[in-house]
């Protein structure tokens, strides 16, 4: 995986990023403890997840401007400090508004931690692994968002202070051996086979595309575990369990996507993507099976890896951050309808249709949507 190169900066980027997200987690779990011990009112219940997200969705572009301008380095360890100071008042703040301030607050950092995260650890190592980093990267984060509704539960009876402090002992951990992270190498202007010569052109713009569509796909995979609940009566801690060994395609499968990409580029492991994705939505029209979920989590590990690693991995160092900016708000464009749509399909009334054949179905929808993106990119080859 990195054998050509140190594990250790790896690792320390790991600790100052997969922490903020194990906390985002918490805090969608523990909405009803927050309710509770601030006596939030109605509204401001309603504005704990919208004030995160906002504050994400706001700082994504100005991060990559920062990023690009002072280092990936320097801000990832800036914004790390930041959270830490942001999280302690909101681990002991008393009032909704003081809490609502803060969420948004975290949300900015979060901006930061993601850009600067992920382009830092895809400038620190040779240009012939940088597949594999970035997605193992990926695989983490996103074995961290489903491992977090599992331990979430647990933290958020802790209280509020819980939440907000459960994680920051990786993050100072991380904060603590910052010292050891390598300044970044300049790397060769030369053309390489899969470079892109100029920042804002079509083909980052598909890539980034299939992204939007496939992070909306995984926001349905992610409303799973409730499905779970409701349908098949498992509590919260056994769907959460359920549902990550289920997951568990992803984070084993994106390294070898980013091997596949590393050596013949994003035609091949997009093809396994979009062919698993119709196999899943097949095998599910008779309602729920493990083996969709499987198929389903296979798939992804197969595309979003790979749009990080052609969308912003291959450009230039001064334009990287930027380039990361611009695809994570996509993604977060995609996170938003697919769980927008997800969340109304599982409130809905009508229940003649089966709910797991209906989420696949509108996976199947998002898949050939993005499909005018994927024969353009198999073009540009």
């Amino acid at each position: 995986m990195l054998l050509k190169a140190s594990f250790l900066p790896f690792l320390l980027v790991s600790f100052l990023t997969l922490p903020r997200i194990l906390t985002q987690s918490y805090i969608f779990l523990a909405i009803p403890t927050l309710i509770k011990s601030l006596n939030l009112t109605k509204i401001e219940s309603q504005f704990i997840i919208p004030s995160m997200l906002l504050g994400t969705i706001i700082f994504l572009i100005p991060a990559g401007k920062f990023g690009d301008r002072f280092g990936p380095k320097k801000m990832l360890i800036i914004s790390s400090w930041v959270y830490v100071f942001v999280s302690f008042i909101a681990a002991f703040c008393i009032s909704g508004a003081l809490l609502l301030i803060s969420l948004f607050c975290l949300g900015a950092t979060a901006a930061f931690s993601m850009t600067q995260g992920s382009t830092y650890v895809s400038d620190i190592y040779p240009f012939d692994i940088r597949g594999r980093v970035i997605g193992t990267f990926a695989a983490l984060i996103t074995l961290t968002f489903f491992l977090g509704p599992v331990i979430g539960g647990g933290v958020a009876e802790i209280g509020q202070k819980g939440v907000f402090l459960a994680n920051l002992p990786f993050l100072l951990l991380g904060l603590c051996f910052s010292k050891f992270l390598p300044a970044l190498h300049k790397e060769p202007q030369k053309d390489l086979k899969i470079e892109y010569k100029e920042f804002f052109n079509s083909s980052f713009i598909s890539h980034c595309f299939i992204s939007l569509f496939w992070q909306a796909i995984i926001s349905l995979l992610i409303f799973f575990p409730a499905e779970y609940q409701i349908y098949l009566g498992l509590t919260p801690f056994e769907a959460g369990i359920w549902f990550s060994i289920l997951a568990l395609p992803f984070p084993i499968f994106s390294p070898v996507a980013g091997w596949i990409f590393d050596r013949v580029g994003s035609r091949i492991p997009y093809s396994i993507g979009y062919i698993s994705l119709f196999f899943a939505w097949f095998i599910s029209y008779k309602g729920y099976s493990s083996e969709s979920v499987v198929v389903l989590a296979f798939a992804l590990a197969f595309v979003l890896p790979v749009t990080a690693t052609a969308s912003w991995g291959l450009f230039n160092q001064a334009n990287r951050c930027s380039a990361n900016s611009i695809y994570y708000l996509l993604r977060f464009v995609g996170s938003f309808i697919g769980s927008t749509v997800a969340g109304f399909f599982l409130v809905r009334e009508n229940t003649e249709l089966d709910f797991f054949f209906l989420n696949f179905t509108l996976a199947a929808v998002f898949g050939l949507l993005s499909l005018p993106a994927f024969i353009y990119t198999w073009q540009k080859r």
